[in-house]
């Protein structure tokens, strides 16, 4: 890691050191390291960062949390092992789509900015005339969908939401990475019948049922930042709950 070029930290940007190292780290991890790398000490950090131990460690520690990083006593700490499960967590669960683990593949269909239907002013509170953010994602694995991501953020919270970015950084990421903190949701799982347009995007019979994973993400305040939903085929869904006390 010594030879990867590193983003440097931004003093006036309003973010904390400890969450800017965190996302730096993350986009590492995400586009360069290989399951089983072993990670830099924190002192190595420390000096890289020019910052306290206390603050890489709550950077790595957020990592180790969202399955990133795995710490084995003795030995150190190490780029975890893809696991190619969805982990319904707040944080990073499109890393196996990101990285193309055991033939997953993460395709970014549409980003556009639109007007929103009464259902979405009142999810995000919106007044008259505010947009909002639509992506859409399909996840494969092995040549085949097995799930459609529909995403929506608020137009004020959307900027520099891409094809390009979605294609590397979940949403949540996303808004994080510019001091945006998801630290609450509401999630709603249900199965149903699909439309025939859904249909087409699962590659599936329409009328045929399919898992939806309704979701909701806001800040501590309760102001509503992404809302969605993903629409899985039975066949291939499987998801993973992170619960914790």
């Amino acid at each position: 890691m010594s030879e990867v070029a590193l983003a440097e930290l931004d003093p006036r940007g309003g973010v904390a050191a400890y969450r800017q190292i965190r996302e730096i780290l993350r986009g590492w991890i995400l586009t360069e390291a290989e399951a089983g790398d072993r990670f830099p000490t924190d002192q190595a950090l420390c000096q890289r960062f020019g910052v306290s131990r206390n603050t890489v460690r709550q950077a790595v520690d957020d990592l180790v949390r969202e399955h990133l990083l795995l710490r084995i006593q003795g030995k150190g700490t190490f780029v975890r092992r893809p696991d190619p499960l969805e982990r319904v967590v707040l944080t990073d669960y499109l890393r196996p789509w990101i990285k193309g683990v055991n033939g997953n593949r993460l395709v970014v269909e549409a980003v556009e900015v639109r007007a929103p239907d009464a259902a979405l002013q009142t999810v995000f509170g919106l007044e008259s005339g505010e947009r909002v953010a639509y992506v859409k994602r399909r996840r494969e694995v092995g040549g085949r969908v097995a799930t459609v991501d529909h995403r929506y953020v608020p137009e004020r919270f959307a900027e520099g939401i891409n094809k390009a970015r979605m294609a590397s950084y979940s949403i949540t990421d996303h808004l994080r990475s510019r001091g945006l903190e998801a630290t609450a949701g509401e999630m709603e799982i249900s199965t149903r019948p699909c439309s025939a347009e859904e249909a087409v995007d699962l590659g599936v019979e329409p009328g045929e049922v399919v898992l939806v994973r309704q979701i909701t993400m806001q800040t501590l305040a309760g102001v509503v930042l992404m809302y969605g939903h993903s629409l899985y085929r039975l066949d291939f869904a499987r998801l993973r709950f992170a619960v914790t006390s």
